[in-house]
């Protein structure tokens, strides 16, 4: 299974995933050139990888967790060579801003930031972080398991009130008052720029990402699920895959 996916351009791409080899290869990570997918096999097996982040010179991070879930690892991608740390959690949500500041989430609360280097931060959970996305420098958003919210305001990361107790997997915020998370059971809930408020979902699937704009947004999720935006009501759309 392949958890993520980072487009730098239209001919520019990266997706990661779950292990899978044979003798020669590693299907962990795959790249897109502009004209097909190929196989990244810098990552040996054993190497799960749930998040991707690439900036537009190329250089990137990979985030996840290697040896059946014991060390979380990061790669830095820097010409044809990668430095890989090590750290005892799986990681599953990662966003870059520069080259010199960064954030990634994952199990037991743990939170990582990068400054140039990945240095941890001081979380107020214990429980699973799934995924994080920052609205500025000084404001961003992690979610999580539990309906577990936190949030960044420039020094700390603290607890927000969350609508629901369900899983959530994925949150995209389009402005500091405007945002989207969404996850298990089809929950679906909005920042209006002062609390987060369930919204209606025509679905019960597990959700798993969430991408929106100002004018239209998408989610995808279990069994092929398509959900698109549409004058701010989720409506289920036609899905090529029920996989």
């Amino acid at each position: 299974d392949y958890y993520a996916v980072h487009m730098i351009s239209t001919a520019a791409a990266w997706a990661v995933g779950g292990t899978r080899f044979d003798a020669e290869n590693s299907y962990n990570a795959i790249f897109y050139g502009g004209a097909s997918w190929a196989y990244d096999d810098s990552y040996g097996p054993g190497v799960e990888l749930r998040a991707v982040w690439v900036l537009p010179d190329g250089d990137g991070w990979t985030a996840g967790a290697s040896r059946n879930f014991v060390f979380g690892s990061y790669r830095w991608w820097y010409g044809e060579e990668t430095v890989e740390i090590a750290v005892p959690v799986m990681f599953r949500g990662m966003q870059l801003l520069d080259g010199n500041d960064g954030w990634a989430v994952g199990d037991s609360g743990r939170i990582m930031q990068y400054n140039g280097s990945w240095v941890p931060f001081a979380s107020p959970t214990t429980d699973n972080l799934h995924d994080v996305h920052m609205a500025s420098y000084s404001d961003g958003w992690a979610v999580g398991a539990a309906g577990r919210i936190l949030r960044y305001n420039g020094s700390a990361w603290s607890a927000a009130s969350s609508p629901l107790g369900d899983t959530l997997n994925s949150v995209h915020m389009v402005s500091a008052a405007s945002g989207w998370a969404v996850g298990a059971s089809g929950k679906i809930i909005r920042y209006d720029g002062s609390e987060w408020k369930a919204e209606s979902s025509p679905i019960s699937d597990n959700l798993a990402a969430v991408w929106a704009s100002a004018d239209e947004g998408w989610v995808v999720g279990d069994a092929g699920t398509l959900l698109r935006l549409e004058d701010g009501v989720w409506v289920s759309t036609p899905s090529p895959t029920g996989e």
